[in-house]
């Protein structure tokens, strides 16, 4: 079994809702708040997606090796 972790720094996360900023670029003050909320949903989503990725590694590897 081949476990591979994704990048979770906040340059990428979100990055797939808007090209042109990431998490780490959202600016209450530049951005508009559509633009904002979306890169932030986004990011939850694509942490949700690795978190249960992990989740179901543990498992395998529990069930595996138990």
């Amino acid at each position: 079994m081949y476990i591979q972790f994704h990048n979770m720094s906040a340059d990428i996360l979100g990055a797939s809702a808007d090209q042109d900023f990431a998490l780490s670029a959202v600016n209450i003050l530049n951005n508009s708040y559509d633009d904002n909320i979306a890169v932030v949903n986004q990011a939850l989503e694509d942490f949700y997606s690795e978190r249960g990725r992990m989740g179901a590694y543990i498992n395998r590897l529990e069930h595996t090796a138990g």
